[in-house]
């Protein structure tokens, strides 16, 4: 037992400076201006919102608690005729906790992009972001080898460590470029269309001090990325794929994989009373670290996932093969019904919700 107390105290301390201390989520295609702040307004439809609770090495002591909610929507769409682009803002926020309220990060974002529509079916948007760090380290709730008394870990035991507590708050800077391309087909379900995705995005441009107990700089993070949804012919099966590689400072991780979806409805076309639904299975593998397997299951605008990483190298024995849950809801607002945005002809014209 005391080993194990002593490996999850170090794992917890290996994973924050290895990762440059920032979150992670399985599902961060759904966190998407966490992923790229050129992502803002490009969704599907008009309004979309996601959420996701992520409980990391749920059977070692909850070591890690990573919470995301992000709110993106057009600017000003019933004032201007948006025929070459339009603007979008976003609204994020991001809470993790490492241990049991050890490490403390909360940081909310405010995101402004630029879509310019570069064809008939196809737009390209640039997107900054700003936010605020808030974070904080607690010694007092760490349980040190030293305090296991032969049976259990008892607090009021000395530690014999003199670890202080700490804090670090600091403005951080963010940019990103993303792509979308669809694949139009002209019947009555022309609304659900095969796309493409791509993306590219900086975080800590300023590469900012976070040290809790000393300087410490956070690394400079670069993010490619990649989606997209084709259609099986004569089917109502889609192949789903999607990849990441991502760079910070020394460490590199990288992402891949593909879904398969099943569509039970799809949007009509001029009258919307059909909302779009299905399900869809998703395998991705994180190289040489876990698989990640999720389900989506979406209905009435509204898409609920959830998903499991399986850890194939972990810190130590007690934490390897232990991964990590994650719930998610995502709200799409493809008529533009929620601040009475839409016109289902507009829609079809491709102006802001078009694709």
């Amino acid at each position: 037992m005391k080993g194990r107390i002593l490996t999850i105290v170090v794992c917890l301390a290996a994973g924050t400076v290895a990762y440059g201390q920032d979150v992670h989520f399985s599902q961060y295609d759904n966190a998407h201006l966490y992923l790229n702040p050129g992502l803002a307004g490009m969704g599907r439809g008009y309004n979309n919102a996601s959420f996701i609770f992520r409980m990391q090495q749920a059977p070692a002591r909850d070591a890690y608690k990573s919470q995301y909610f992000g709110i993106d929507m057009p600017i000003l769409w019933d004032r201007a005729a948006w025929k070459r682009g339009y603007l979008a803002w976003g609204l994020s926020f991001i809470a993790d906790q490492a241990g049991k309220n050890t490490i403390i990060t909360n940081r909310p974002d405010l995101t402004i992009s630029g879509v310019l529509k570069t064809g008939e079916n196809s737009k390209l948007s640039l997107g900054l972001q700003a936010g605020y760090v808030f974070r904080s380290f607690d010694a007092a709730n760490i349980e040190w080898d030293s305090q296991y008394n032969g049976r259990y870990h008892d607090p009021s035991l000395p530690s014999g460590e003199s670890v202080m507590d700490g804090s670090a708050n600091f403005f951080d800077l963010g940019f990103g470029l993303a792509y979308r391309h669809v694949f139009p087909f002209d019947n009555i379900h022309a609304r659900v269309k095969s796309r493409f995705n791509a993306g590219l995005a900086v975080a800590h441009v300023l590469e900012p001090d976070m040290g809790l107990v000393g300087p410490e700089k956070l690394p400079m993070k670069i993010t490619g990325h990649f989606d997209g949804l084709f259609h099986l012919p004569v089917t109502h099966m889609a192949i789903v794929p999607s990849g990441m590689y991502l760079m910070q400072g020394p460490y590199s991780e990288i992402i891949g994989g593909a879904g398969f979806q099943y569509f039970f409805d799809m949007n009509t076309k001029y009258t919307g009373f059909i909302k779009e639904s299905w399900a869809r299975l998703e395998l991705k593998y994180r190289l040489n670290d876990a698989w990640l397997a999720a389900l989506y299951v979406r209905t009435n605008n509204l898409t609920f996932g959830f998903s499991y990483d399986w850890t194939t190298a972990g810190c130590g024995t007690p934490l390897s093969t232990m991964g990590g849950l994650e719930f998610s809801l995502i709200f799409s607002d493809l008529e533009g019904d929620l601040f009475n945005q839409g016109s289902k002809h507009v829609i079809y014209r491709r102006s802001v919700g078009g694709f």
